[in-house]
């Protein structure tokens, strides 16, 4: 049949697409950007309506892009000659006059009830912070020696637009810094409702969330090679909750950021992984207790060389590239020829995709670790919906 009236050709919006758009600028053209590959069960393409039914969302990124790259024209002419499915589609969200896409329908997420989380027993334990202590608290501050947590909540964030959510990422960043009163951070968990939220002209709420975040560092650390050096290890996950959850551990002892060779550092990233890069290290190494030794805490890892996402859709090659990535990272905080680096690692979380059992994860991970690492599985919505596997912990590196 033939293609609908007015379009030439299109552009996928998706985050590979957006990759090799910043790799060749000026290469791509079209009328109107394919928007939301992210939705289960619709792509907005601006005169009309293409619908591909794939079961799992967090396939969509990947698996259309890829798709729609070889056979777009013929889905798309299709769908504009037979219309759209009988199925209806679910309520939209409008968000007018934004630079994340001007009148643009956000198309909710389906939801798999993944709760929100807390800072790991580990840091709970040596700050005295207690989870289910006044949960409803916007602030909550633990101090024991020289470590001292803060938690901010910024409460009812699920559907805010893009500019408010944004503006909250930033208030929520001041408020930190100033409920630490000076403490250097060592460590960051960042919870975010939606994370994968579809914000228009191939964004998504994680991107506003990282240029959020980045503006309020800049802002409070005055320049960006002092941006850069303060840099610590930290994690960023999605929930179905509805409120925007920070926590940081901070100490009065010293403390540095450490980097994976095999991976560009997250503040480097391209432009096709939103307006500002991830604000955060790989690692850090410091001192948790006023005796004893160092120990490496290691941010959210996974399956990612470069800047991009290697093994889609295969859960045990993820988890290898995950596990090559924590041993790269022990090795160089510890260095080459300090021993097997997994023989450090003391405590690990897992966070998974729903579609991944952790028996399946806690079998591959005892057949390579130490029995003595204490693993934590917990469900969540990762940062990428290519992404199946996400691990954080610490590794012992002696004196």
């Amino acid at each position: 049949p033939a293609q609908p009236p007015g379009r030439q050709q299109f552009r996928e919006e998706s985050r590979p697409a957006r990759k090799m758009q910043a790799d060749h600028p000026g290469g791509f053209r079209g009328e109107t950007p394919l928007a939301f590959f992210r939705c289960p069960s619709e792509i907005a393409t601006g005169p009309f309506l293409a619908r591909i039914g794939l079961e799992d969302r967090q396939r969509i990124g990947i698996l259309a892009a890829k798709t729609l790259k070889s056979f777009g024209k013929h889905f798309l002419s299709l769908s504009h000659a037979v219309g759209p499915p009988p199925t209806p589609a679910p309520p939209a969200v409008s968000s007018p006059n934004s630079r994340y896409g001007s009148g643009v329908k956000v198309v909710p997420l389906r939801k798999a009830n993944i709760p929100i989380q807390d800072m790991p027993a580990w840091a709970c334990r040596l700050t005295g912070h207690e989870p289910s202590a006044d949960p409803d608290a916007e602030v909550r501050v633990s101090v024991r020696g020289a470590l001292r947590t803060v938690s901010i909540r910024v409460p009812d964030c699920t559907d805010a637009e893009p500019e408010v959510f944004a503006a909250s990422v930033r208030d929520a960043y001041r408020r930190l810094f100033r409920e630490l009163g000076g403490w250097p951070p060592i460590r960051f968990w960042n919870f975010v409702p939606d994370v994968g939220r579809p914000l228009g002209n191939g964004l998504d709420r994680y991107m506003c969330f990282n240029e959020a975040r980045h503006a309020a560092l800049l802002e409070i650390m005055g320049s960006q090679s002092a941006l850069e050096k303060s840099l610590r290890a930290a994690t960023g996950l999605g929930h179905d909750g509805s409120d925007l959850q920070i926590h940081c551990l901070a100490s009065h002892h010293p403390s540095r950021g450490v980097e994976n060779p095999r991976q560009i550092p997250a503040w480097s990233y391209s432009a096709a992984y939103g307006p500002a890069p991830p604000s955060f290290a790989r690692a850090t190494v410091a001192r948790l207790g006023e005796s004893g030794g160092n120990t490496l805490l290691i941010g959210g890892t996974a399956s990612i060389r470069g800047e991009d996402s290697v093994h889609v859709d295969d859960t045990t090659a993820q988890l290898e590239e995950t596990l090559q990535n924590l041993a790269t990272l022990v090795e160089s905080a510890a260095g080459r020829n300090s021993g097997d680096p997994l023989a450090r690692l003391v405590n690990l979380r897992i966070y998974h995709h729903p579609k991944v059992a952790p028996e399946t994860l806690r079998s591959l991970l005892r057949s390579r670790l130490a029995g003595s690492v204490d693993l934590e599985f917990r469900l969540a919505t990762l940062c990428r919906p290519e992404l199946l596997v996400e691990i954080e912990g610490c590794a012992n590196l002696g004196d």
